[in-house]
């Protein structure tokens, strides 16, 4: 089985999320690591792929989740750390379908770009070879001048 680069930032987006949990864990609810966790839903998005970047937003949700519940962060009403999770759910996958998006976006310019530059080489070449031809008026075909 080979490996790929892609697999490769898939696993190391999943060891920077399992950092980032333990890190949020460790420094307790009172410090916020909330922005952090959208690093490797966005090395998933740009990197790998639109699927992968989805399944990094739930387990960067869940990671939240996980380290909220178990540094035993008051709340109100037990409702209220599912509606934060949710919130963070959204908020990861909104990130890692833009990112997705804007990397496909970047992609298809590069590729117009490219394909307008054959054009514009070809172009060059056909008025590079207009240049010496005339067109026969009885037939309408190029001829070489003479």
């Amino acid at each position: 089985m080979k490996v790929t680069t892609k697999d490769l930032i898939s696993i190391a987006s999943l060891a920077v999320l399992l950092f980032i949990g333990w890190i949020d864990y460790a420094t307790g609810y009172d410090f916020g690591f909330f922005i952090f966790y959208f690093i490797p839903v966005a090395l998933s998005a740009w990197y790998v792929n639109r699927r992968t970047a989805f399944f990094m937003a739930f387990a960067s949700a869940a990671t939240w989740y996980l380290s909220d519940l178990y540094t035993f962060h008051p709340y109100s009403n037990a409702f209220f750390i599912y509606w934060e999770t949710f919130m963070r759910l959204i908020s990861f996958l909104t990130t890692g379908l833009t990112v997705s998006r804007i990397r496909q976006l970047v992609n298809s310019e590069r590729q117009l770009n490219a394909d307008l530059v054959r054009a514009l080489d070809e172009v060059g070449k056909l008025r590079e070879d207009s240049a010496t031809r005339h067109v026969c008026p009885e037939c309408g075909r190029f001829t070489q001048s003479r």
